[in-house]
Order: C-alpha cells, then structure tokens, then sequence
C-alpha cells in the first residue's frame, strides 16, 4: 500500500491528463485556444472584466457568510470543517462536475455572475449614467414595438431591486433579530427574485460586449470602447427572447420558492435543483451552444438561429463536443484543486479563502480566453458568414 500517498495527486490532475490527450488529437480546438490568447493579450477586457466580478462575488460571499444569521431554519452556509477520514477524493470529483460543467455553459451564454456588483449597475441605470438606460430602452423599442413601454419600466424595476439586494442580504442579521425570520427571508426572496433578471440581463450585455471584442480583432477592425459599449446594448435586443427563454427555469424556482411556508419545504425544492434542474439545464445550455452567438452576430429571428444552430451542430458536432470537454476539464481541474486545498486547510482559514480568491481569478481568466476561443471557432467555421457591422 506505499503507493497509495501518490495517488491522491494524481486523481487530482486526472483532468489535466484527459485534457493534454484531447488536445493532442484536434488541431482545430488547439488553435482555437492560441488564437484566444493572442485576442486576450490584445484586448485585456476580456480577461479583466471576468476577473472583476467573480473576484467581487468571491469576496462579497466570503464576508456575507461571516455576518448573515445561523439560528433561521435556512443554513445559508452550506460548508463544515473539514474531516480528515471522509473520502474527499470521490466527493472532488464527483461534486465538482456540475459546477465545472456550468462554468463551461455560460461561456456559450452567462459567462460572468453580475451580482454584487449588479447593483452598481442597476444604480448607473437608474441614473442613466453614459446614456445606457437610453440606448437599451432605443433597441427594446425598436425590436418589440409593442412591449417597448412594459419592458421598460420592467428592466428599471429590477435595476432597483439589484441596486438593494446585496443591502438586505446584509442586513439578514438586524432585520430577522426585529422581524420574523421567515417573513424577512420571503420577502428577501422577492427582491431576489426581481434583481435576478437584470443580473442575467446585465450577464448577458457582458457577454454580448465581449463577443463583439474578440470578434472585432479577428476582423481586423478599430473601436472605441464607448461605442462598442452602444454598439452592444444595441445588439442586446436581438438576444432578448433567448435570454427570456433561458432565465425562465431560474425565475420559476424564485418565484415557486416564494409560496413555500416552511424551511423543509424550501430545502426540499433546494434539493430539487441542485440535483435535477441545474443538470438539465447545463445540458441544455451546452447542447444549445451556438445560439446566442449567432443571434449576437446576425440579424436573425430566434426561430432562425435555432434552426441554424442545428445546422452548425451536423456539421461541426465533433470539433464542438471536444471544444466543450476542453472547457469542462479546465474548470473541473480548477475547482477539484480549490475542493482539496479546503478539505486540507479548512474554508474560513486564510489559506482556503486565498485559494477561493484566486480560484475565482483563474476562473475569470479562463473564462475570458474560452470565450476569445469560441468565438475564433465560430468565425473560422461560420466562413464569413457573421459580418455585424459596427
């Protein structure tokens, strides 16, 4: 039993030895990833503003969790110090998967996760600071004529509850001391609920900016960020139905939640998601990769760009599938190396939580060069057929 001590890191850098074997046999997806760099080294938006808000989610949760309430019936912290006899080296990597499966989805649709620094933004919205409030109410008018005014007043209702939630959330602690715990948490619940569209709105404007970006030093093309950022909100609009399409599991859990009147009914739905909805809909996302890049660079109807979507995947299901795997196993081996650190040193000690803060910087890196990288793939398979005009 002497080799047993190696082979704990060994299983650990499983992901790396899979991901080296793949590579290996593609040259399109081996390509795809060093044109990414160069675009990254080019343009460090798109490795800066990744970084900016995982980081800020990194560390908001790092403090939240110091100062929100344990006596409710919900546990808002789910993590436990760390048991030297639990088999940590199955658990890493079987309960690692799905969020590493997750991350890869959003670069095809939700790269960055907004909140908290959604409430900045929701803020800047409000204000209409740099006209962005203007320029996205021009595209709502201009793509759903009828809906202009509702969508509107829609998107500034949710600005407001992204702008508050990460003060409620907060304020957990005083708020449930003076009023009942229960109540606090629904009503919690609904600003959640509400601040959860503009964060998967704002995700998707990030998204959107920083496919334009990479698909703009492909072509050889000169901008100014400010008019990239019009130019974005502008093609926000095309994306609309497919972000509603999308955000509706999400919503529907939120606002199901909201009716439950007991703890054990809220962990039972809880449950629920993490085991059925959230697979599903990684699956989903991933298989439905290709749509909202191509509703980005065309001006096509959802209808179409689904239809092309199949399309693309007859004839590039391969190279797209390993494309896929690449993603997956970089993240896996991410947040498997983050799992054994905290196992090892414990969550709240100073070596776990800087393994936490700089996890969530590789993340954001990686995700910006995934999505530099997708978008080299798409442009070279699409054969010139995406030409947005900027």
């Amino acid at each position: 039993m002497m080799f047993l001590p190696f082979i704990s890191p060994l299983i650990c850098l499983a992901p790396l030895i899979v991901l080296a074997g793949v590579l290996a046999c593609n040259f399109s997806v081996r390509e795809s990833l060093r044109y990414g760099w160069r675009c990254l080294k080019k343009y460090p938006d798109l490795w800066r503003i990744p970084i900016l808000f995982t980081l800020g989610y990194a560390v908001f949760n790092i403090l939240a969790y110091s100062v929100v309430p344990k006596r409710m019936g919900i546990h808002f912290n789910p993590w436990r110090d760390p048991d030297p006899n639990a088999p940590w080296i199955g658990k890493a990597i079987t309960e690692t998967f799905w969020p590493a499966a997750e991350n890869m989805s959003g670069v095809y649709n939700y790269l960055i996760v907004t909140f908290p620094l959604s409430a900045l933004i929701g803020l800047a919205y409000l204000i209409n600071f740099s006209g962005i409030r203007v320029e996205f109410q021009r595209a709502v008018f201009h793509r759903f004529p009828r809906l202009g005014y509702l969508i509107a007043w829609a998107t500034a209702l949710t600005a407001f509850a992204a702008l508050i939630k990460p003060v409620f959330f907060l304020a957990l602690y005083p708020l449930v001391e003076k009023f009942s715990g229960w109540d606090v948490f629904r009503t919690g619940n609904a600003v959640g609920v509400l601040a959860f569209l503009f964060e998967y709105l704002l995700a998707t404007f990030l998204q959107v900016y920083l496919v334009l970006m990479a698909f703009a030093w492909i072509r050889g093309l000169s901008f100014e960020r400010g008019h990239l950022l019009h130019f974005s909100l502008r093609r926000l609009g095309y994306v609309l139905k497919w972000i509603a399409l999308i955000s509706l599991p999400g919503f529907l859990v939120l606002a199901g939640s909201f009716f439950f009147l007991n703890t054990r009914s809220y962990i039972t739905l809880n449950n629920l998601v993490q085991s059925v909805v959230i697979p599903i809909f990684t699956i989903f996302t991933l298989f439905m990769s290709s749509v909202q890049i191509t509703l980005t660079l065309h001006n096509e109807s959802l209808h179409q760009a689904i239809a092309d979507h199949f399309h693309f995947l007859r004839t590039h299901f391969r190279d797209i599938l390993l494309f896929t795997v690449v993603g997956i196993l970089l993240f896996w081996e991410l947040k498997i190396l983050l799992y054994a650190i905290q196992r090892s040193f414990g969550i709240y000690t100073i070596t776990g939580i800087s393994a936490e803060l700089i996890e969530a910087a590789l993340r954001g890196l990686l995700g910006g060069w995934l999505l530099a990288s997708w978008v080299c793939l798409y442009r070279h398979w699409s054969k010139g057929k995406a030409k947005s005009p900027f």
